[in-house]
């Protein structure tokens, strides 16, 4: 697995990912989030019947590989996808919601090479092609772990 610290973006970058994942997401009608509580994380998200696909956009510093080299500043793209079964209980009112996911192993996989370097960030173009490229390969990753289920109790379905 990579080996990383989180970063503060410069002002033009963050303008940049965030200009470009609206009109991404936007344009798609794809849901997206963007998350400003401590370090920035942009977050697409499609919908395909019950399977979400989704990438996330975060900017890291990463080791050189070895320690003569200089640390890399990048912005990556993680592909994920999950996808959500729920089953209700009228007896009990009890409603389950089990997720499929991913292994962290085939995520890393799909994830490798999906980055960009700061100025290349700045680039809405380059942003946009690479969640596309994270999004097709979100969807080619295999759900095969299942969480616990998530249960609570309502008197809806």
């Amino acid at each position: 697995m990579a080996n990383y610290s989180y970063l503060m973006v410069p002002e033009s970058v963050d303008k940049a990912i965030t200009a470009a994942v609206k009109e991404f997401a936007e344009g798609r009608k794809e849901r997206y989030d963007i998350w400003r509580h401590g370090l920035p994380i942009w977050i697409v998200s499609e919908r395909a019947d019950k399977r979400v696909n989704q990438v996330q956009i975060e900017a890291v510093i990463k080791p050189g590989k070895s320690v003569a080299e200089p640390l890399e500043q990048q912005v990556v793209f993680t592909p994920g996808a999950y996808e959500d079964e729920r089953a209700y209980e009228e007896k009990t009112a009890l409603n389950a919601i089990t997720r499929k996911v991913p292994s962290a192993e085939d995520v890393h996989k799909a994830g490798e090479g999906e980055f960009l370097s700061l100025a290349e960030a700045e680039d809405k173009e380059k942003v946009k092609d690479k969640l596309t490229s994270s999004l097709q390969k979100a969807s080619k990753l295999p759900l095969e772990e299942t969480l616990p289920p998530i249960q609570y109790a309502t008197p809806f379905q």
